[in-house]
């Protein structure tokens, strides 16, 4: 069914780095629709959400999956990633962008952006004051 997989069906052939088979991408589907079914939750339950907050937790997130799906990834074959230490640099650059969002994150939440609310949403152009206006008569 995937025959780029077939230098790894030969080395367990031949004992040679051998292990279990992980599908890192079908990891990677169910971890994001996990996280669209927390942001949603979040996003129609929290009251004081801040611009940018949503995109900040999906960052955090989605950095954090890709740094613990990389850990099923095997990195003994001669053409496997390129490693800086003990990581793969995919790992790094995950790690790197969850530990920034959660710090982007206490920022926000002490006050680094503006509330969502209606009244922003109109300054910003999100919202025309007309429709607004209607929506709240």
């Amino acid at each position: 069914l995937a025959p780029q997989h077939d230098p790894l069906e030969i080395l367990c052939e031949v004992q040679a780095a051998c292990g279990p088979y992980h599908h890192a991408g079908l990891y990677d589907l169910l971890g994001a629709a996990v996280l669209l079914g927390v942001l949603f939750a979040v996003s129609s339950r929290a009251k004081h959400l801040r611009y940018g907050m949503l995109f900040v937790m999906w960052a955090g997130w989605y950095g954090f999956q890709r740094f613990l799906i990389d850990f099923t990834r095997n990195t003994d074959l001669a053409n496997a990633d390129a490693t800086l230490g003990p990581l793969t640099w995919n790992q790094w650059s995950g790690l790197t962008i969850g530990v920034v969002a959660i710090g982007t994150l206490v920022w926000m939440a002490r006050g680094g952006t503006r509330r969502v609310d209606e009244e922003t949403d109109i300054e910003y152009g999100a919202v025309p004051p007309d429709a607004a206006a209607v929506a709240a008569g």
